[in-house]
């Protein structure tokens, strides 16, 4: 008797051991699913990238439009044209003397701060000028190529051809190789490379984190009085309001320049682009220099 109650009792152990682990298996199942259906959810809310018809001058490809967030990031551009690594690119020259003007004419109120130097905020405000005079000459006057993206080539072997462009724009390879035939472009996919990417974050971050902040903190510093400031924040608006108008314009053509055979083909709808952004850095150096200049007593 003893020993069937001894086996009954095994028998109940093992049984809720086994209803325990089955029980812990399908909750480990159930929490993968609910994050990979709240990763899901997550990565369907990220903005995406668009394709966009060919141009003309920089050849008949489809070009990319990457979307905000991997616009910034190396890997997610295309592979810089025959591998040109940053100063190479630097070593062809500016495609455009006017946009490298407007982009170190940032440098001429650092040097008004740094001829100042009545405070500590004209050495920082200077300083801060000078280093944004070199990345927005880098983003803007030299690094600005676009290359191949996807060759469609890439994912031949198991029926998947522009896989790349498809993950970038949320949708599949035959919704891409039907939009290049609709357009009889060429195979290439082009979209705008590493080293635009990673001088475009450079130049912003360098704009977002510490030019921007430290300079609105220099109108307060030296003129503690809203009224008198009202004309360099008015400056200030209407130069980001330029600056906002000439990325659109940019948006619309993300590929508007080429570089090949030793020079810049470039499209009409990026030459507009280049003058709307020259007229934003000239305002807003322009607004900055009669900041630094103008130093009323208090």
């Amino acid at each position: 008797m003893a020993k069937k109650s001894a086996t009954d009792v095994r028998e109940l152990t093992a049984r809720a051991s086994m209803f325990l682990e089955v029980e812990r298996k399908e909750t480990d199942i159930f929490e993968v699913d609910e994050r990979r259906t709240v990763r899901e959810r997550f990565i369907h809310k990220l903005p995406v990238g668009e394709l966009m018809g060919p141009g003309g001058i920089t050849g008949q490809s489809m070009k990319l439009r990457l979307d905000p967030l991997t616009e910034h990031i190396f890997w997610a551009g295309a592979a810089p044209a025959e591998g040109a690594n940053l100063f190479q690119q630097v070593r062809r020259g500016p495609w455009s003397w006017i946009m490298l003007i407007s982009c170190m004419y940032f440098a001429v109120p650092g040097i008004v701060h740094l001829c100042f130097r009545q405070h500590w905020m004209d050495y920082v405000s200077g300083i801060t000028l000078l280093i944004l005079s070199v990345t927005s000459s880098l983003c803007d006057a030299f690094c600005v190529d676009c290359a191949v993206y996807d060759d469609g080539v890439s994912g031949l072997a198991d029926g998947r051809p522009y896989q790349r462009t498809a993950e970038a724009t949320g949708t599949t390879s035959d919704v891409i190789v039907k939009r290049i035939k609709e357009n009889a472009a060429t195979p290439e996919v082009l979209a705008p490379d590493g080293w635009k990417n990673f001088t475009r974050l450079l130049d912003r971050f360098w704009v977002c984190v510490f030019t921007v902040p430290l300079l609105a903190y220099f109108f307060y510093f030296q003129r503690p009085s809203f009224l008198i400031n009202i004309p360099f924040v008015m400056g200030t608006f209407g130069s980001f309001a330029l600056n906002i108008k000439g990325q659109s314009v940019r948006a619309s053509d993300p590929c508007g320049i080429r570089y090949q055979s030793g020079r810049y083909l470039v499209e009409e709808r990026y030459w507009f682009f280049m003058k709307i952004h020259a007229m934003w850095h000239f305002l807003m150096s322009s607004t900055l220099i009669v900041s630094a200049l103008y130093r009323p007593a208090f």
